[in-house]
């Protein structure tokens, strides 16, 4: 499985409309990162996800541990 094969979804909902049903067979952003944490709040999809990630870019882990996520470094305005 390639990357672009994985489908990650973001928690937001139009104001005024109940939250989305949680699917947790599609991964989401937080669950991965919680992955990449060593949590253990995650479902096989984030774990899959993850393991796809990593296999592209394996400093992710380490980034998430220093607590500086990528979007920081490469980014520094869109992270605040």
């Amino acid at each position: 499985m390639r990357w672009s094969d994985a489908t990650v979804t973001h928690s937001s909902s139009t104001p005024g409309q109940p939250p989305p049903e949680l699917d947790t067979s599609v991964a989401h952003s937080a669950r991965v990162w919680n992955y990449f944490l060593g949590g253990k709040d995650y479902f096989p999809a984030d774990q899959q996800a993850a393991e796809i990630a990593l296999a592209t870019m394996p400093s992710l882990v380490e980034a998430a541990r220093a607590g500086t996520p990528p979007t920081a470094r490469c980014c520094p305005t869109a992270s605040r």
